[in-house]
């Protein structure tokens, strides 16, 4: 096999424990939908930009809208990823650790398995592995964390270009001997504290986009391992028609996936998710952490 695994030869194991979480709630009284902030492209003059380190050169102008979110455990049928681009499975709840190495190491060996399983790929390339804490957490930006992004975006942008910028950037063969494959990337993410959340992370359906809402943002990544990367992500303008969803309460057996860039252009690609303040919140909920890692896949 000519691509790597996952950057670190983590060993998967060999189990089949996912489902898909479809049963709707039981209680009644939970609120099908509610409204909060999400930050969204204004009016650009330029062409957006964003770096990693030197933020002062950045230019990309948010406008902040009230979204009507909706609680996805109450949609009739659950999202799926080559329609709506995103989904929840249910996988193994990660193992209590104050070592963020283990925690990484868990969440990464369950998303090789769970993608392999769910999407058919014969190969996967971990990209990276990131901790989020909420701005009210005591190690907010602390130990290499970051913080949630509360604007709509998309962490890739489209096009063959942008496929083969991250094959030869991420994997151990030049994009010219995968070019005939389906290639796609994915975005595993889950929460490390225990409900309610915070910040929630809300998701578009992306067959509720029209054509001119992505915007492709120029980012710099800057760091010290590539301080000269740069690619393309997704911006979004908003527009009252995208179906935007949210999962309450979610545990950390529960994994959100979706999609980044996908080469076959009939299945759903680039989610736009973002993160929001959930109202009412208890003033008593642990703040929020969460994981999130980024593959590559090979079909």
């Amino acid at each position: 096999m000519y691509i790597k695994a996952n950057a670190n030869d983590y060993v998967v194991k060999e189990t089949r424990c996912q489902q898909h979480l479809t049963d709707p709630p039981k209680d009644k009284s939970v609120n099908m939908t509610i409204i909060s902030a999400i930050q969204f492209l204004g009016n650009c003059t330029q062409p957006p930009r964003l770096y990693g380190v030197t933020r002062d050169k950045d230019y990309c102008p948010l406008k902040e809208q009230r979204v009507a979110i909706t609680n996805a455990r109450t949609l009739s049928s659950q999202p799926q990823l080559d329609t709506a681009g995103y989904t929840l499975i249910k996988t193994d709840q990660i193992k209590p650790s104050t070592n963020m190495q283990s925690i990484t190491q868990q969440h990464v060996q369950q998303s090789l398995q769970l993608l392999r399983d769910h999407t058919g790929a014969s190969d996967l390339v971990l990209i990276n592995s990131v901790i989020r804490r909420s701005e009210q957490s005591p190690g907010y930006l602390k130990d290499g964390t970051t913080l949630p992004a509360r604007f709509a975006h998309n962490d890739f942008g489209t096009g063959q270009r942008e496929i083969e910028r991250w094959v030869n950037q991420f994997a151990t063969i030049r994009y010219d001997r995968v070019r005939h494959r389906r290639i796609a990337t994915y975005n595993t993410w889950r929460m490390l504290t225990p409900p309610p959340t915070d910040v929630p992370l809300a998701l578009c359906d992306a067959s509720s986009l029209s054509p001119g809402e992505r915007v492709g943002i120029e980012f710099h990544e800057q760091m010290p391992q590539s301080p000269n990367w740069v690619f393309e992500m997704s911006g979004y303008h908003f527009n009252p028609a995208q179906r935007w969803s949210y999962f309450p309460d979610l545990k950390s057996h529960e994994l959100l996936v979706f999609k980044g860039f996908d080469s076959d252009a009939s299945r759903a690609e680039l989610t736009p998710h973002a993160a929001f303040t959930l109202p009412d919140c208890p003033a008593d909920t642990l703040p929020r952490e969460s994981i999130e890692s980024r593959f590559l896949a090979f079909f």
